[in-house]
């Protein structure tokens, strides 16, 4: 198995404006493995399997300059009991059009 970073790396491909990753509880892992190739505009979809998942996906998020928009079902399991796997919407920090997202989001009921 090849790493992104990896294919990055080599030319192999482009470092991405875009990722869902979905990875079963290590997407604090995922992220740091990835520190090296997020570009500042790129944006984000996370599935958060765990309150341990979410803080070090925030913890990292946030100190790169991310902004974090939470989905209804990731907002009520960060204040009670989790369940399921729910997202997260992150924009990088140069990334454009970020409102008209955010009011995508809003306008789904994300």
């Amino acid at each position: 198995m090849r790493t992104a970073a990896s294919l990055v790396a080599a030319g192999t491909a482009p470092a991405p404006t875009f990722a869902k990753i979905d990875v079963e509880d290590l997407e604090g892992e995922v992220l740091a493995g990835a520190a090296s190739i997020l570009r500042k505009d790129s944006r984000l979809i996370i599935s958060v399997h765990s309150a341990r998942a979410y803080a070090s996906c925030t913890e990292f998020l946030r100190g790169a300059g991310y902004e974090i928009v939470e989905s209804a079902a990731l907002a009520a399991n960060v204040a009670g009991t989790w369940q399921g796997d729910p997202d997260m919407v992150c924009f990088g920090p140069a990334c454009k059009n970020r409102e008209r997202d955010r009011e995508t989001l809003k306008a789904i009921s994300f």
